[in-house]
């Protein structure tokens, strides 16, 4: 190098022989426009290519050399990038000889920098090795006038991912306005940049390996030599054609591929009459389209859901596979071909090729000689052939192309004139058919077990509505709640999951703005709030799991995650678009039991990817793949929402509908834990060890009602209540049972069991609430374990609206409406059940002597129970504590006594009915005194104490208003 050339380079100063510029970038990022706008013309062709373009010009008195290299998809890894890119990026800087002064790494201020795209830019770049960054300043691409503040405001609103390539940079930028290519003062700007950056390296520019180059050069020979074989090869096959000579008049295809590859876009692209596919919104279920080609041929396409292109079958969900093995019977009597769509703007790897095969197996080992590749699109390529792409991917590719004969053909969807590409591909297509026909070799079709199959969709369909229906009438019940329960006006949501299923851009979705960063596995809590819907939403993602393995640590459980799953709705997410295996069950079950406090009772279910179940419903895809799912529903009490998380984020004023009916979801569930909670307080001790599910209401309507004002009022009332609270099922009842005896107190469960009969019927609860007539047992009845409790009975409106606020509806609880019949029982006609008045062979007058000398305080302290069981004569403890409670009904009726006595002559003074309250409070309290250490009994007495506190001032009321007496 001449001596003056080597003083310019240590001065940093541009050299006088040219500056040499590399651009690099994501597609559509901007960077053939920037190159125009550097060196003042139209220069670089801005469509897509898979080579390296170089343009030379003299700029501002300067000779400029700019090499524009082809982009990668922004979020795209460099695994997923084809060689053909990567090959050509290196290259760029061997048409640089000997090296680049810069590298500008072009990013477009309209698109949001999101970690996908960070990491893209990273890895591509690093291509280069990690010398490149010393030589890289970025350069933002605009379309107007963009100033430094405005540059300075758009990295700060970008965050973290934007701010680390550009202190990875040296915090070297500059920008360019593309719609203008003659801009001299931006590019005066960034001559003085690459000035700066001379200076800084030292005046040297950018060099790598010379062995590197060498490979890569080598690489590309090799590749162009094995296409141009492959070509030559093809157009020397003999063609087939048919016997006699002419075209087919009906062609039937089946178009199969992975998710995006554009098979719908293949079909409107060959149909140039009747209906198009939908390119819209995907494909979730087969669809049928028939149109006539070159006015002699009738073309009919079946098109197919897709699959993710690195999910093998197991992965994929069963919807998705038994559309696939019914989609050849869409085209009676069988297809001709499959159209097997593969996109070349990607990487082909063995992933991407085990998927194809296992999934192109589903139609049996035959599919193989009736596919044609069609490779889309086909614009990316440019001027690089098929072949070169084919010889370029590796052994994976090529392993489809020799497994389908060496047949295929490329697509270009955007071209205008697709014609002549349409007449060579069914040429092609039907010379497949013509062989297969030669050599007797047809796509059998089996018909019965296209019946099974329909058979099977009807009967999941069926399902799913049944479902549909279910979860109305359940948020129907449940929705009067809200109004009646104070909810909290800042919600706290955890996400939970395994990883990559859609936590962070849910959580996006719910807050209405980026807040989590989507792509990365953080393994600590992250939380983000903003106001939704007129409520302060609190969102906190947790760290996901991977496997069934509990990986507790990742969790950090001691810190704020455990705050978090104690005080907060737990939003399950479960990704619909992929399969969900027994596997996943079980970690979800294992993650979610670790966190205690009965998380299930406060968790939803949440299905991303929403977009990805197309025309169908998430209670088909929950029918349809199998118990493992819907075990999972069913832990979560059948709470489930879905969120298409593509759909663009609404701002925090105006939530999307989705997110609305979300919140609303789970102000219904949060109105059910707060009655649980007074559940909990007060009534609820009667209800020990019960899951949270939706009851059911038993009721004989062949019993007669009285014709008093107060019992009909009273029934009407009632009536009212089980209609928003019996969510699930109503059970009518033929009989008429005497509630004076165990005997249908066990049949009324036996049939309600019957009814709610299956896996959580184990759990059940029959409650008794009525009038007068009291069950006096809790026993396990029919032989399902449906546990038969007694309830307290009504007095009027008033006492049942107190209750309605104890009662928990979503309790696995049915109620059993208790009303008096006209006429008694023949006790004759039962002779094996107990007699009215008597408890376990033991009058009232019995029961009273005994319990008070029993030594039962004696037994409470020994804790010898079992003493206490063999002295009255019960056979289990369930057993002692229902003669216990039938001894505290015994005081409840001597209270009705004393109340009733004093009635008739008191009724005008308010004092005796004190005195009667006064003299049976004080007996109470005489008898906690004595049963202090018998904790249970203390609180059922003390419950019993406000119960008649409240009879009495009912009483009083009753006597101010002058209504008629209760019976």
């Amino acid at each position: 190098m001449a001596t003056a050339e080597l003083q310019t380079q240590r001065s940093g100063r541009c050299p006088s022989s040219g500056v040499r510029i590399v651009l690099l970038g994501g597609r559509n990022s901007g960077k053939s426009w920037a190159g125009n706008a550097i060196i003042g013309k139209e220069e670089f062709i801005t469509r897509e290519r898979t080579t390296c373009l170089k343009k030379q010009a003299t700029v501002l008195g300067r000779r400029v050399v700019v090499t524009d290299a082809p982009g990668w998809w922004c979020d795209f890894s460099v695994s997923d990038t084809p060689e053909l890119v990567k090959q050509e990026i290196v290259r760029a800087v061997m048409l640089c000889h000997p090296g680049p002064h810069v590298l500008f790494l072009v990013i477009k201020t309209a698109s949001v920098f999101t970690e996908k795209r960070r990491r893209a830019a990273q890895e591509h770049l690093e291509l280069l090795g990690k010398a490149a960054w010393r030589h890289t300043v970025v350069l933002f691409t605009h379309g107007g006038h963009l100033t430094n503040s405005a540059v300075e405001e758009h990295i700060r609103r970008e965050g973290n991912g934007l701010r680390w390539i550009l202190q990875k940079c040296g915090n070297r930028y500059g920008a360019l306005d593309i719609r203008h290519a003659h801009n001299f003062s931006k590019v005066a700007e960034l001559l003085a940049k690459i000035e700066s950056l001379l200076a800084e390296n030292g005046g040297r520019h950018f060099q790598m390996e010379e062995d590197i180059l060498q490979q890569v050069e080598h690489r590309r020979s090799n590749v162009m030599l094995r296409a141009q074989r492959r070509l030559v090869t093809m157009k020397s096959r003999p063609r087939f054609t048919n016997e006699d000579g002419h075209h087919l008049t009906d062609l039937r295809l089946v178009l199969l591929g992975a998710s995006g590859s554009g098979k719908s876009s293949v079909g409107n692209t060959i149909l140039t009459t009747g209906k198009t596919f939908d390119v819209k919104m995907r494909t979730a279920r087969c669809v049928s389209r028939t149109g006539t080609y070159r006015s002699e041929t009738e073309v009919t396409l079946v098109d197919t859901p897709g699959w993710w292109m690195n999910y093998f079958v197991q992965d994929t969900r069963s919807c998705d596979k038994q559309e696939l093995m019914r989609s050849p019977y869409l085209c009676p009597p069988y297809p001709h071909g499959f159209l097997l769509v593969v996109r070349v703007d990607r990487a082909f790897s063995e992933t991407y090729r085990r998927a194809i095969k296992e999934h192109l197996e589903l139609l049996g080992e035959r599919v193989w000689s009736h596919t044609f590749i069609l490779f889309t699109f086909g614009d990316w390529l440019g001027d690089t052939t098929i072949e070169q792409y084919i010889e370029s991917e590796g052994k994976a590719i090529q392993w489809l192309v020799e497994k389908c004969g060496s047949r295929y053909h490329v697509f270009n969807n955007k071209s205008k004139g697709c014609g002549f590409q349409v007449t060579e591909l069914l040429g092609k297509v039907e010379e497949m058919v013509a062989r297969n026909k030669r050599h007797n070799c047809h796509y059998d079709t089996d018909r019965n077990l296209f019946l099974q199959m329909e058979q099977k969709r009807k009967t999941l369909e069926n399902e799913a509505n049944a479902q549909i229906t279910n979860f109305q009438k359940q948020r129907e019940a449940l929705r009067p709640l809200i109004e009646t329960v104070q909810i909290p006006t800042e919600l706290r949501l955890i996400l939970v999951g395994r990883r990559h299923c859609g936590k962070s851009s849910a959580g996006n979705t719910i807050l209405g703005k980026q807040e989590f960063e989507v792509g990365t596995q953080a393994n600590w809590v992250v939380e983000r709030k903003g106001r939704v819907n007129g409520k302060i939403v609190s969102v906190v993602k947790a760290p996901g799991w991977q496997s069934l393995h509990m990986e507790l640590a990742r969790w950090d459980l001691e810190g704020s995650t455990l705050n978090a799953f104690v005080s907060g709705v737990l939003l399950l997410v479960v990704n619909c678009s992929a399969s969900f295996l027994h596997k996943e069950l079980k970690a979800a079950e294992a993650h979610l039991g670790a966190t205690g406090n009965k998380p299930w009772k406060r968790t939803v279910i949440l299905f991303t990817n929403g977009d990805w179940l197309g025309d169908t419903t998430i209670e088909q895809h929950i029918a349809c793949e199998g118990n493992a799912l819907r075990k999972l529903v069913e832990n979560s009490g059948n709470r489930y929402h879905v969120l298409n998380n593509k759909l663009q984020p609404c701002s925090q004023e105006t939530a999307s509908n989705q997110v609305v009916q979300l919140l609303l979801k789970i102000e219904e569930l949060m109105a059910l834990l707060k009655l649980e909670d007074h559940d909990n307080d007060g009534m609820g001790r009667m209800f020990p060890n019960h899951e949270v599910v939706p009851g059911a209401m038993v009721i004989d309507n062949n019993v007669p009602l009285t014709t008093k004002q107060n019992d009909s009022s009273c029934t009407e009332h009632h009536m009212k209540f089980s209609g928003q609270c019996a969510t699930s099922s109503c059970l009518v009842t033929s009989e008429v049972l005497d509630l004076r005896c165990t005997g249908s107190c066990e049949t009324a469960a036996e049939s309600f069991v019957l009814v709610n009969d299956g896996p959580r019927a184990k759990a059940r609860t029959l409650a008794v609430v009525g009038r007068s007539e009291r069950f006096q047992h809790s026993r396990q009845a029919a032989g399902k374990g449906a546990k038969v409790e007694n309830f307290a009975e009504w007095f009027c409106p008033r006492i049942s609206q107190g209750l309605m606020r104890l009662i928990s509806p979503s309790g696995p609880i049915a109620f059993l409406l208790v009303i008096p019949s006209q006429q008694q029982p023949d006790e004759s006609q039962t002779p094996h059940e107990e007699k009215e008045g008597t408890v376990y062979g033991r009058t009232p007058e019995e029961a009273k002597k005994l319990l008070p000398t029993s030594g039962l305080l004696n037994w409470g302290v020994s804790g010898d129970l079992q003493a206490a069981i063999d002295y009255f004569g019960c056979e289990s403890v369930d057993e002692l504590e229902s003669f216990i409670d039938y001894y505290h009904e015994l005081i409840l009726e001597d209270s009705a006594a004393v109340s009733s006595a004093k009635q008739s002559s008191a009724c005008s003074s308010g004092n005796d009915v004190s005195m009667g309250k006064d003299s049976l409070l004080s007996s109470i309290d005489q008898k906690l005194s004595k049963l202090d250490i018998l904790e249970p009994m203390k609180k059922d007495l003390l419950e019993m104490k406000h119960i008649l506190e409240s009879s009495c001032k009912i009483l009083l009321e009753l006597k101010d208003n002058n209504l008629p007496k209760l019976g």
